[in-house]
């Protein structure tokens, strides 16, 4: 029998239990571990799929249930590209789309914007056409990105898509305003991704 406070404890944390197994036996009514390989659909966790933004602008978007999808990159070649990418939107962030090229190989572990060739974080802001928060390597500022992948289950990187992942992404990102646009105080947005 759990305890008041273990029973907030647990359902504030119980999504850790899904990604690392740390709360399983804390926050178990039975004995027995369930099972926990996430996956965003219908029935997933709502703590997971989430992107939270602060900043400039504060939001918690629900992502597709496709999230945490690897896909093929367009330009992958013969032995075929890891792509993971993220669309969502809520009121105050109405699209936001994540793009990172992981390689023809990766593996669980950590990823930053120096050590992939090629990523992207667009959301847009409701405040005021035009105004976007944006980082890249393409960017200026090109802003930053760290990303934690806990597990990932790779098929063949071709058409039908490359298999899934799981981890969080955390990105710093710019505010581009067009010319006498007020988009809002603060020129810096995070975002965090849990998936």
């Amino acid at each position: 029998m759990q305890t008041p406070l273990a029973r907030r404890i647990c359902g504030k944390y119980r999504y850790f239990a899904l990604c690392g197994g740390i709360f399983v036996a804390a926050c178990s009514e039975s004995k027995t571990a369930q099972p926990s390989t996430p996956k965003c659909a219908s029935n997933c966790n709502q703590a997971l799929c989430t992107a939270s933004f602060s900043g400039n602008t504060s939001d918690l978007l629900t992502l597709g249930d496709d999230c945490g999808a690897l896909g093929v990159a367009p330009d992958a070649g013969a032995e075929g590209a890891y792509l993971l990418s993220f669309h969502g939107s809520s009121n105050q962030i109405p699209s936001a789309d994540v793009s990172i090229y992981l390689g023809a190989a990766p593996s669980p572990g950590m990823f930053s914007a120096q050590s992939v060739s090629s990523w992207s974080v667009v959301a847009t802001s409701s405040k005021n056409t035009g105004c976007e928060f944006v980082a890249g390597e393409s960017s200026v500022p090109a802003g930053n990105f760290t990303l934690t992948l806990s597990s990932l289950a790779l098929s063949s990187a071709d058409a039908n898509g490359g298999g899934s992942a799981h981890g969080t992404l955390n990105a710093t990102l710019y505010l581009h305003a067009p010319p006498s646009t007020d988009c809002g105080a603060g020129e810096l947005e995070n975002a965090v991704i849990v998936f």
